[in-house]
């Protein structure tokens, strides 16, 4: 049987280990059953080793001078991922571009497994992830004006780049999605399409 469905997770904010989709990708394996999951192509991106090492560095720094350890580190590494990736959009190498090349790349890898075909995707994203997904979303979309991340080059117009581009994007599951953080004090305030 072919490949005919795309299924991409991405995670929240916090201290993420690159298998955190494994649980899930066995119960809905599990689910649907060997014959529909053989049509599946399961991809996860994980992007939290882009920042964690320098979000562990300054823990490490404040950890002896600072009470109420766990709450801190919570919000150093939650709040810390959700600022450093909101910044330097257009520069190369920056956190901002690096995720959405991760994203990018987990699009590559199904497209390639589809055998170049261009099927439909659904994305399920949690927390922070639902941000990231919007911003690469919103970036990949020509008629926002200024394209931001990996999308300031110009379209090559292939079906790889639509793929890329999500334009067969079928669903968009949210779970905790913190969008109306980022969002309330815009005007106006406008979603992705």
């Amino acid at each position: 049987m072919g490949k005919s469905l795309a299924l991409i997770t991405v995670h929240g904010m916090g201290d993420y280990q690159s298998g955190y989709a494994d649980a899930f990708r066995s119960r809905i394996r599990q689910t649907l059953g060997d014959t529909v999951w053989e049509s599946v192509i399961f991809k996860s991106v994980y992007y939290q080793d882009i920042l964690q090492q320098r979000q562990d560095r300054v823990f490490d720094r404040m950890e002896p001078l600072v009470d109420w350890r766990p709450l801190r580190k919570f919000l150093l590494y939650g709040f810390s991922d959700a600022a450093s990736l909101e910044v330097r959009k257009n520069e190369p190498g920056s956190p901002y571009v690096q995720t959405q090349e991760r994203i990018r790349q987990a699009l590559d890898e199904a497209f390639d497994e589809a055998g170049g075909v261009a099927v439909p995707v659904v994305m399920l994203a949690h927390s922070l992830g639902c941000q990231v997904v919007s911003n690469y979303l919103w970036d990949a979309d020509p008629t926002r004006g200024t394209p931001s991340g990996i999308w300031a080059l110009p379209s090559d117009d292939t079906s790889r780049d639509a793929f890329r581009r999500l334009r067969t994007l079928r669903h968009l599951c949210t779970t905790g999605c913190n969008i109306p953080i980022f969002v309330a004090g815009h005007d106006p305030i406008v979603p992705i399409t």
